[in-house]
């Protein structure tokens, strides 16, 4: 990945985290994002290689969200948000987790995806509004 297009797909990222991180109220929580270059950081076991990773911290409302920019990259607008969106949702998920970590987790990604999908369709058809400014592919 050539600097230029990391830091065109940081910068586009660094919009969409922007523009929902108030409306989702994660303004109060510290959030650390972690650009990272290293696809095989997040290989999973089953094969699949993660577009990102979020590692709530939510007892001290601290987080970070692990990026993986190669697979980010080539991704369209639409398709970045939702997965930056999907990382923040598990921020206000992950306290919810039952004591049981893999049915847990499974459970919070299904609910973080539902999540996503309903506050981006509240932006798109309840509220139109132009794109976070930067960006032109966003409804």
């Amino acid at each position: 990945m050539k600097d230029s297009e990391f830091e065109a797909t940081k910068e586009r990222i660094r919009i969409i985290r922007d523009f929902w991180a108030e409306k989702l109220g994660l303004l109060w929580w510290t959030v650390h994002y972690n650009y990272r270059d290293d696809s095989a950081y997040f290989q999973e076991p089953n094969g699949v290689q993660a577009a990102a990773r979020c590692r709530p911290e939510w007892r001290y409302l601290e987080a970070s969200i692990d990026l993986n920019m190669p697979q980010l990259f080539g991704m369209d607008d639409d398709e970045l948000e939702k997965i930056i969106v999907h990382e923040m949702m598990h921020i206000l998920l992950h306290e919810m987790r039952n004591f049981d970590e893999e049915a847990g987790l499974k459970h919070e990604e299904r609910v973080a995806t539902t999540f996503t999908k309903a506050f981006l369709w509240v932006r798109d058809f309840l509220t139109p509004a132009p794109p976070p400014e930067g960006l032109t592919e966003l409804h």
